[in-house]
């Protein structure tokens, strides 16, 4: 089904334009394989039209749409509906689906509603990069990066790490290489406690500075 198709199944009459009809949110889907590390990440825009159903068809509607471009398998338990919704209400900032050895991070930002979209926890992530990054070697931490991903994707590493974790540290990575100091630190600190011990164990110490906001 078409963007067109989805219009025209929406069936609205529309109402004045305003901030929050004309909201534009993205949708973004990085799928993440955990065995090699590698990850694609594709986007998608929800129509206005979607966004203005209620509730319930909204959800099944904006699962429709994201379900087909991504490729989202909806089976093994796999709510899509209920998954968008807690995205769209702000009920959490993203959302993981496991299938096969590829693990699904989906998450969204809107634009356009009153009071912006940023929350503070992303504000502070900004913040405390800007306030590291002048002093902060990021070819080291890339490399140190690497490495930890090399281990957590290895099936000798002895650390007990969950597909959560694991697609943390390689999202890090990703930001990283998109030159997003922020969502690394956003990534390694929703990673937790792992990084922080394999760094140790292979002696990556600018992570560990980085994470104990040392530099």
């Amino acid at each position: 089904m078409t963007k067109k198709d989805i219009r025209a199944k929406a069936n609205l009459i529309f109402p004045p334009l305003s901030i929050e009809a004309t909201a534009t949110t993205n949708v973004s889907c990085t799928s993440i394989d955990v065995t090699s590390g590698r990850t694609i990440t594709t986007t998608t825009t929800l129509p206005p039209e979607v966004l203005q159903q209620p509730t319930e068809k909204r959800d099944a509607l904006a699962a429709e749409i994201i379900g087909k471009e991504h490729k989202i398998p909806q089976n093994q338990g796999v709510n899509l509906s209920e998954i968008i919704n807690t995205l769209l209400e702000g009920k959490t900032d993203e959302r993981i689906i496991e299938s096969g050895n590829n693990l699904i991070l989906i998450n969204c930002n809107i634009y356009g509603h009153v009071g912006g979209t940023i929350s503070d926890s992303e504000i502070t992530f900004i913040n405390n990069w800007n306030q590291i990054k002048d002093n902060l070697d990021v070819k080291q931490l890339r490399n140190e990066l690497n490495e930890i991903k090399k281990h957590i994707v290895s099936k000798k590493e002895s650390h007990i790490v969950t597909p959560s974790e694991k697609a943390y540290v390689i999202k890090a990575l990703d930001e990283l290489d998109k030159a997003n100091g922020a969502g690394t630190l956003k990534y390694l600190k929703k990673a937790g406690k792992i990084v922080v011990e394999i760094a140790k164990d292979i002696g990556a110490q600018l992570i560990i500075e980085v994470l104990k906001g040392k530099i």
